[in-house]
């Protein structure tokens, strides 16, 4: 099973575009936050390290089993739907 990790951060203006989107495909596919996807703000805790280690330069940024997908770039719906439905099946 596929695990989902949006970087975002509180200043980030791109950043409620991108959760906005997951929301939307989370919903669609059926998937549950912690067990399938989390969302992970940089300025809190280790997140920043944590992003750091996974070569995440900008927010929003998201990752599916730790490959960068989007990075720094608001995620298109279609594309991830469809990246997803293959990885959730």
């Amino acid at each position: 099973m596929a695990r989902i990790a949006l970087y975002t951060a509180t200043t980030c203006v791109k950043c409620p575009a991108a959760k906005k989107i997951l929301a939307e495909v989370v919903h669609e596919l059926n998937l549950k936050e912690g067990a399938d996807y989390e969302i992970k703000n940089i300025d809190e805790g280790d997140n920043l390290i944590e992003a750091l280690q996974k070569q995440v330069a900008a927010t929003p940024s998201l990752l599916i089993d730790d490959e960068l997908i989007y990075n720094g770039e608001v995620p298109n719906k279609d594309e991830l739907l469809e990246m997803l439905k293959e990885k959730f099946k």
